[in-house]
């Protein structure tokens, strides 16, 4: 009775700090500046509106013309949607400025704990949402891996400061990660390998929102899809009688239909994606050399492992140690699952950042690799950490389970606590204030203090109604779209 309220306290405790870390979270998200991009892409502005009108990029190919962003409608689309509609539903509630800044920390949160509760499911299958070892794996990828844009674990956060970039990286991988999901419960063996019609139908239906979305869905739904099927090939390549074309061919047919055709499918529309994209008018013009692009990927990979306060080198060396403990005293087929999975874990890394310097390179990341590119990488690491942690505890006898616990609960508070002071001092209260001041503004052109208005830069003196007035107007935030300014 005594071990059984033990343990229901535990489960309490954990979930008051899951709240208070989402709370905590939301709050950061709350606070973060618009950035540029916004404007453009949801007004739209005239050099992003042809792609809403283009999703597959036919029209583009047939007419021979170029614009921005022809293989990424769905990331213009559902930004175009969201911030054209769910700001003005929350102005029944709340001020017009304060609207905008809610409606960005909801799309956070949500996209945060998208990607939270679809990592931890794929790492404790079989085992409920409210099971004991489900909410502390939950809290802690929720707590490590996708604490806020200003907490401890900045260098390595998976929700971006900007908006637009968290549309583009992380919201556009959440799509990616929903995609994968039912492929990744048949590996588990939590679910039938048969889809019903409607599952292939909606599956068919994502792959296109998959691929035709941010800027590394593409490269990494191809890339983990080769590697699925080379894998399927390999293992049933090895189980035939000799090594002949035959057996060849009898390999690839004893990968399931589902699989094989669905994975297939999403490599072949991502390879069009790719030759959609070389149509991209914002590519640059100007590129460093092959030779050039790695050494600055290897001034980037340095940057991360040994220039950060918090590196990725401290995950892989604590799954490290996990799992050669695991191995030395706890042998299991379990483990021997998980270790081929950190296997491909391994090996798309490897791939995946040899493969950076000839897509990631622009001239605001000029080291190609950081947070964002870095996502499917940080993903890739942080589903060894949870799948280590969960059979550590399913491994150990019940006193050291318990102290693992112990130790875990006192990581996610401590990430917790150290969220929780990054709330202050507030970081968009200079755009806050103008966005006010611009609201009560009668005459124009309107000065106003230096700092960035869904900008990514100060805007200087000009004389023209810009993409970012007329978003404030749309907005209600301003009765008319008004010429503002930033002192020289």
């Amino acid at each position: 009775m005594h071990q059984n309220n033990s343990n229901q306290t535990l489960r309490y405790f954990i979930i008051l700090v899951i709240i208070i870390d989402l709370i905590a979270s939301y709050f950061c998200f709350l606070q973060t500046p618009l950035l540029g991009d916004l404007a453009n892409m949801v007004l739209p502005s005239e050099e992003y509106a042809p792609v809403l009108s283009d999703p597959l990029g036919f029209k583009m190919l047939s007419s021979g013309e170029t614009h921005t962003g022809p293989n990424r409608f769905f990331l213009h689309w559902f930004s175009y949607l969201y911030f054209n509609h769910f700001p003005l539903f929350l102005q029944n509630f709340i001020h017009p400025v304060d609207s905008v800044y809610v409606s960005c920390a909801i799309h956070k949160l949500f996209t945060h704990i998208g990607i939270t509760y679809i990592l931890t499911s794929w790492v404790t299958p079989r085992i409920p949402f409210f099971h004991e070892r489900f909410l502390f794996i939950f809290a802690l990828l929720g707590s490590l891996s996708l604490a806020s844009p200003y907490g401890f674990l900045f260098p390595m956060r998976v929700i971006d400061q900007s908006i637009i970039y968290t549309f583009a990286y992380a919201f556009s991988l959440l799509a990616l990660l929903a995609y994968m999901h039912p492929f990744v419960k048949m590996y588990c063996q939590t679910r039938p390998l048969e889809f019903k019609w409607w599952e292939h139908l909606l599956l068919i239906t994502l792959s296109f929102v998959v691929i035709f979305n941010g800027p590394i869905n593409a490269p990494t739904a191809i890339l983990i899809s080769s590697l699925a099927l080379l894998g399927l090939w390999w293992h049933n390549f090895k189980q035939q009688p000799g090594y002949g074309v035959t057996q060849f061919v009898k390999a690839i047919s004893l990968i399931p239909r589902p699989i094989l055709f669905h994975f297939g499918w999403i490599i072949l529309l991502g390879l069009y994606s790719f030759y959609l994209g070389t149509f991209n008018t914002e590519n640059p013009t100007a590129l460093p050399s092959v030779l050039e692009r790695f050494d600055l990927l290897a001034a980037g990979i340095f940057k991360i492992l040994f220039l950060v306060k918090t590196t990725p080198l401290t995950i892989v060396i604590l799954t490290t140690i996990a799992l050669y403990f695991l191995h030395r005293y706890h042998p299991s087929d379990a483990l021997k699952k998980l270790l081929t999975i950190a296997k491909y874990i391994i090996i798309f890394i490897l791939i995946y950042t040899v493969l950076l310097p000839f897509g990631g390179y622009r001239g605001y990341r000029n080291l190609i690799i950081r947070f964002d590119t870095m996502l499917p990488i940080t993903f890739g690491l942080f589903i060894l950490l949870g799948a280590t942690a969960n059979l550590l505890l399913q491994s150990l006898s019940k006193s050291s389970a318990q102290k693992l616990k112990t130790a875990i609960l006192a990581v996610v508070t401590l990430v917790t606590i150290i969220d929780s002071l990054s709330l202050y001092p507030v970081r968009n209260s200079c755009e806050r204030s103008t966005l006010f001041q611009l609201s009560e503004a009668t005459e124009e052109p309107v000065l106003i203090p230096d700092c960035s208005i869904l900008s990514w830069e100060p805007i200087p003196p000009h004389q023209y109604i810009s993409p970012q007035s007329k978003m404030l107007h749309r907005w209600n935030i301003t009765q008319k779209p008004l010429i503002y300014y930033h002192p020289n």
